[in-house]
């Protein structure tokens, strides 16, 4: 096969009409930094001419939407039934690529937007790339599994039998998938605008700056290309807002400044080649300083440099002494010399110096010149360079068992193998730094010498794209001091709060035949102001949306789901709450999501009421080490029944608040991507009118809890304890107030025999619960005579036993007017 893929290839894309444009060799980024624009008008004849004859061997892309006429639906799953499911939403394509997993689909152009379809781990599970994205094509190579990638066939001759896309695809696809169980993210999807932080998305530049800055160090790019891929990066993936746009230039002096650091600060050299294109103008621009001393030489130059030096030097001089000196600080830090040449050259010092230096001396130098200042003979001095090598891109943390970044609006994970990768490239080839059980040894250093903690502030507050707002509604600044793990994708915009007509009429429509409607929706408006304020713990109660099938609770589980970033959901059923590793994906959450309870699983009350609360807990990762957290979501769960536990106690009852569905939606009224509609353009206004509610819930100190809510629980707390549902729904017992409201007048206390009896003839009768044991029962009693107003007490009987009566409980035959 031609190593000459483009001039090869693209002459007849190009007769066909097909913006066709050179990518990186054995990569999939474009060559041309403004090459989008390619998407309505064909590429110029000159500039087609250019490309072939100058880079002939590069990979090849196709620019996608009208002008080529095509758009590509890249499926991107290694899950075979999935992506069976996915082919056959979609019409037949005459056209398939096969890459390293999926496949690519090729379709005509209908206008239809670009987007993608993740699921909450950030996974991209398949992506329809149309206007202004490009595609690779075949013969290009692939840059992960070095082969050609293949297609059925080739594309030009099948641009006239490509059929077009339905225009609702993109939601088909998206109710498939979440039919099939798989959780998506709002992230991707094209009617939902996701707006970054100003800061995150310097942070993000700096970022880039940095990774290219190292690849013109690598000499894998020149800085001409380097600052060509930086700023084709802003342009495509770097949100643009009116007023606030981040300036590219900045981190193009970025970049520079990496090297300098590099070259002036660490003595490396800068690879051949390094400024290639670079015209005089653009070297007083970038304020470059380096002179040919800071650039590698190559084993010619080095050789010459010492020669013509030797000859200008008579034998004996600092003259010689200093041009050994100098090569030996060249062969330090070089890349392209290898072994044999290093070996020449360190025997033609010796030589021809005249200075009587033997090379093992030679060499010993130049190890000291590859270990710099840093001796790198203990953990500790390469844990530290390695945390200023890391804190010049930014600030870094220890929390909680992890190393965490700030990201610029909020504090994010830092993958440790990022660090290791810093550790062995940096240090790897010092003394303390040889094995890999050195570079965990430095790694555990680093998180040891590291500030501990990501909050300094204890407030609470929602971390916006605009900005930090506090419980007294002000908006202020990002600040890593507040300890924010997320930030929401869109802005707060206090003007637009309620106006979110669907969402409210989706509210008028499942309550407003509720007789408590209003308090329902005050109610659920709290909900949603404590999950965001990540205030949970405070206010001890786990959400639940129980009712009637398809009536609504799963399109509002979505809806507040769907308010918060992936990076920031949970997804832990109670019932699994007892398990060693699960409750760990709670930590730094704001929402714990569970789509429905289970019926027969019954959930542990004591583990319940502590993960409310917000308990300090051990927490693990599988093969990671135990730490301490307090779970801070807020829980919401979606079920058709009652949740089951043998918690018995008021505390289990009272950590609930329900919202009750008991209307159906008509068949021909469902929609199913109706939650996920009001979401991409509701979103800010439902979150501007749920905070309004922060003042209520100060005052208050809890939520405003429905008439229909107190009736449901009331029939929970019977369900799971038969006592509890004999003395408040048999209508045989009166207690407490509702004795004396009744007018009846206690007289002698009920004996706990006659009590008990009633008890079980009515649980096997017309109750249809399940009786406890004597003893169970009045442990029961016991523990609901507080709640309920009557006392239980035992009496030594004459005979030297004894007898159990109850005080202000009597059995309704019993009452006397």
């Amino acid at each position: 096969m031609s190593k000459n893929i483009f001039a090869d290839n693209a002459p007849r894309h190009y007769a066909a009409g097909l913006p066709v444009i050179p990518l990186y060799a054995r990569a999939k980024r474009p060559i041309p930094n403004d090459w989008s624009r390619y998407y309505d008008h064909p590429v110029e004849d000159a500039q087609q001419k250019q490309w072939l004859e100058q880079i002939p061997d590069a990979n090849m892309g196709l620019v996608l939407g009208p002008q080529s006429g095509v758009v590509a639906m890249d499926i991107d799953t290694e899950d075979e039934g999935l992506m069976q499911a996915i082919i056959s939403l979609l019409p037949v394509s005459p056209w398939r690529r096969i890459g390293k997993k999926g496949m690519v689909l090729a379709f005509k152009y209908s206008g239809l937007k670009t987007f993608r379809i993740k699921n909450t781990s950030g996974e991209t599970i398949c992506e329809m790339l149309s206007a202004r994205t490009q595609v690779v094509l075949p013969p290009s190579i692939h840059p992960d599994t070095g082969l050609p990638y293949t297609a059925n066939c080739e594309l030009v001759d099948v641009l006239h039998q490509l059929p077009t896309l339905d225009d609702q695809i993109e939601t088909i696809l998206r109710s498939a998938i979440e039919a099939r169980g798989v959780q998506l993210s709002h992230s991707g999807w094209s009617r939902v605008t996701d707006h970054v932080s100003a800061g995150s998305r310097d942070t993000s530049m700096t970022e880039k700056a940095g990774l290219f800055a190292y690849a013109v160090m690598r000499g894998e790019r020149t800085l001409k290309e380097a600052i060509g891929m930086l700023q084709s990066y802003h342009a495509e993936f770097v949100e643009k807002v009116a007023g606030d746009e981040v300036d590219v230039a900045k981190h193009v002096e970025n970049l520079v400044k990496f090297l300098h650091r590099d070259v002036m600060d660490k003595g490396k050299v800068l690879p051949e080649g390094w400024d290639a294109d670079l015209t005089d103008e653009e070297r007083k621009n970038l304020n470059l300083e380096f002179s040919s001393d800071h650039e590698e030489w190559s084993f010619v130059a080095l050789r010459d440099f010492l020669k013509g030096e030797f000859e200008r030097y008579p034998e004996g001089s600092s003259g010689r002494e200093a041009a050994v000196d100098k090569i030996l600080h060249k062969l330090a830090h070089s890349t392209n010399i290898n072994k044999l040449e290093e070996d020449r050259l360190l025997e033609f010092m010796q030589i021809a110096s005249g200075m009587g230096v033997k090379v093992s001396s030679l060499r010993a130098r130049l190890k000291e010149l590859r270990q710099g200042e840093l001796k790198g003979l203990d953990h500790t001095e390469i844990a530290r360079a390695v945390i200023a090598d890391i804190e010049v891109l930014y600030p870094i943390r220890y929390h909680n068992n992890f190393l965490w970044r700030w990201a610029g609006s909020h504090w994010d994970k830092l993958d440790e193998n990022f660090v290791m990768a810093k550790i062995s490239s940096g240090y790897g080839h010092l003394q303390a730094c040889k094995k890999h059980s050195d570079m965990k040894g430095i790694l555990n250093v680093i998180k040891i010498l590291l500030p501990q903690g990501i909050r300094a502030l204890d407030v609470a507050g929602i971390n916006f794209a605009n900005g930090f707002l506090s419980d007294d509604l002000k908006l202020l600044p990002h600040d890593m001091a507040y300890g924010m793990t997320y930030t929401l994708p869109f802005r707060y915009l206090p003007d637009i709060a309620g106006k979110c007509d669907m969402f409210l009429d989706f509210l008028n429509k499942s309550w407003g035949h509720n007789e408590d409607f209003t308090q329902k929706v005050e109610a659920l408006q709290e909900a949603l102001c404590v999950t965001l304020f990540g205030l949970g713990p405070r206010f001890q109660r786990a959400v639940l949306l129980q009712g009637a099938p398809k009536s609504g609770k799963s399109q509002l589980l979505k809806i507040a789901s769907s308010l918060v970033p992936d990076d920031a959901r949970a997804s832990v059923p109670p019932n699994d709450w007892n398990d060693k590793f699960l409750p760990t994906q709670m930590h730094e959450k704001l929402i714990n999501v569970a789509g429905e309870l289970s019926e027969k699983k019954l959930v542990d009350g004591q583990k319940f009421k502590d993960i409310i609360d917000g308990t300090e807990m051990n927490g693990q990762l599988k093969g990671g080490q135990i730490f301490r957290f307090r779970p801070m979501c807020t829980h919401w769960f979606a079920s058709n029944h009652y949740p089951r536990t043998e918690d018995t106690s008021e505390g289990f009852n009272r950590r609930w608040l329900v919202l009750q569905f008991d209307k159906p939606v008509r068949p021909e009224d469902r929609k199913l991507d109706f939650g996920d509609l009001i979401v991409a353009e509701e979103r800010e206004a439902i979150v501007a009118w749920a905070v309004l509610s922060m003042e209520r819930l100060k005052a208050r100190r809890d939520y405003t809890l429905p008439s229909s809510h107190r009736q449901i629980i009331r029939e929970v707390a019977s369900l799971n304890n038969s006592v509890r549902f004999f003395l408040q729904e048999s209508g045989k017992v009166r207690t407490g107030a509702a004795l004396q409201a009744s007018g009846g007048k206690p007289s002698t206390p009920t004996s706990e025999t006659v009590l008990y009896n009633a008890y079980w003839s009515f649980c096997i009768g017309a109750g249809g619960a399940k009786p406890v044991g004597s003893t169970l029962f009045r442990s029961k009693m016991r523990e609901l005579g507080p709640e309920l107003g009557f006392n239980l007490l035992i009496r030594n009987l004459a005979n030297g036993g004894q007898e159990a009566v109850y005080e202000n409980l009597i059995l309704a035959e019993r009452v006397v007017g």
